[in-house]
């Protein structure tokens, strides 16, 4: 039987940083199972002020293939941040900073600006990534795609 709504919000609470262990990646598998019925809980939750709670409700709902919302995309960028992507290093199998950019790539047009407004961010893993995926946009040679790279980081200010 499909979860009740009971349910999906109780697992949307323990994405919560609680310090109980393992309980956020339960509640996680959870609501991968839960499908489009987790969305609108979801999105509410990438409101959150807890950091934890807010980037695994991101990691959830591009999982299930939610439409890319203004804030999915914001958190998602976020997400390219590498303060945010240490603690979770034990816990998901990957950083959120991958599946957010590899999501990202996926949606071009509604990441656009966010993306564009994080090459000027003071995060050097955001600004590069926001660059890769710029660069990214198009269908364009390999080696076109270097230069164009090594050209943002050098106004980056980035040592190619």
């Amino acid at each position: 039987p499909p979860p009740t709504l009971q349910q999906v919000d109780a697992w949307v609470l323990a994405l919560c940083d609680d310090g109980i262990p393992r309980n956020a990646l339960e509640a996680l598998w959870q609501l991968d199972f839960a499908g489009r019925a987790a969305v609108p809980p979801l999105e509410a939750a990438l409101g959150s002020w807890d950091v934890q709670q807010r980037h695994l409700a991101a990691v959830a709902l591009r999982r299930i293939g939610a439409e890319p919302t203004p804030r999915l995309v914001e958190v998602s960028v976020e997400a390219m941040r590498r303060e945010w992507n240490r603690p979770w290093i034990g816990t998901l199998l990957a950083a959120p900073a991958a599946g957010a950019v590899r999501w990202l790539a996926q949606h071009p047009a509604a990441a656009h600006t966010t993306l564009r407004r994080a090459l000027g961010s003071d995060d050097a893993q955001q600004r590069f990534l926001a660059a890769l995926r710029e660069c990214c946009t198009s269908d364009i040679a390999p080696g076109e795609l270097r230069q164009r790279l090594l050209r943002r980081l050098q106004q980056d200010g980035q040592r190619a």
